[in-house]
């Protein structure tokens, strides 16, 4: 039990070594607060960073020689058309501020959209962040809607952060954004991530991407599916995820499912409800022959 005498929600949980990394959201007033710490197994957290008002965490990552990160957003300075830019808080020091500038614009305005880091992990040490982008992506006349569109964004100590976003299509697709992203075995990116037009009925997604920023492969989820809530890579050669399978208007099945890159039939699946009620698979992890989901029921 960490902080017994706090009112706090874990976020993120990164395993280093002897070491935990843990990201918080504590009560403080009349608000939350983000807070990262590190402790030795059954130790109290030292606190290494504690966020402001109104900033919002929702991962954390650490590369293999140390480096840390913690992905969210903050309110954007000033009087401004956006409300929030997207934010990486290190352990120390400055952090870096995310304000995308659509390659369309013929005023390459900023702040004018809004964007959120909602996952995000180390490639060697390189930081790859997934989420979204909210605001008017195209340009008119007539005045085209606001929109919120998948981002992936790459970033290294040594150039500036190169954005990827993807634009309208297949078909009727206007809207999405990536909830959760692993990386495989050849350092690809693979995210979950839902889809939808303007009225958004999600989709389901899984994508790979190419260091660089290219699609390498699609997946379109059944229709009773929900959009992917984590994702991670078998060393076994497939992508797992884990959501809910909708059975009925107030049932679900629990579902941890598995797909190769390049098949478009699962390799395996779970699909498992005790009674006929809501299930949701929320988090999965990969060990030594093992596939463990977690979730509610």
């Amino acid at each position: 039990i960490i902080f017994p005498d706090k009112e706090c929600q874990a976020i993120d949980l990164v395993v280093d070594g002897e070491l935990l990394y843990l990201l918080v959201s504590m009560k403080g007033g009349d608000s939350w607060i983000w807070r990262v710490g590190s402790a030795a197994w059954g130790e109290d957290p030292t606190i290494l960073r504690t966020g402001a008002k109104d900033e919002k965490a929702y991962a954390l990552a650490r590369s293999g020689l140390g480096k840390t990160a913690i992905c969210g957003t903050a309110p954007s300075p000033g009087m401004l058309v956006d409300t929030i830019d997207g934010r990486v808080w290190p352990l120390f020091g400055v952090p870096i501020e995310l304000d995308y500038i659509a390659p369309d614009d013929p005023q390459q305005k900023t702040h004018v959209f809004d964007e959120t880091l909602r996952d995000c992990e180390f490639v060697d040490e390189r930081l790859v962040a997934v989420g979204d982008v909210f605001g008017q992506h195209e340009w008119g006349p007539p005045k085209p809607p606001m929109r919120t569109r998948p981002l992936l964004v790459e970033m290294d100590s040594q150039s500036e952060p190169v954005w990827h976003v993807d634009g309208l299509g297949p078909g009727n697709t206007t809207q999405g954004s990536i909830s959760t992203l692993a990386i495989d075995s050849e350092g690809r990116y693979i995210t979950g991530l839902h889809t939808c037009g303007d009225t958004c009925d999600q989709q389901g997604e899984i994508r790979i991407y190419e260091p660089g920023g290219k699609l390498s492969w699609l997946l379109t989820l059944s229709a009773n599916v929900l959009p992917p809530r984590d994702i991670t890579w078998s060393p076994a050669g497939y992508v797992v995820f884990s959501s809910a399978e909708i059975t009925g208007q107030w049932s679900s099945k629990f579902l941890v499912q598995a797909y190769v890159p390049e098949q478009y039939e699962p390799a395996w699946t779970f699909a498992k409800a005790e009674i006929p009620t809501l299930h949701l698979g929320r988090a999965v992890a990969v060990g030594p022959g093992s596939v463990v989901g977690g979730g509610v029921g």
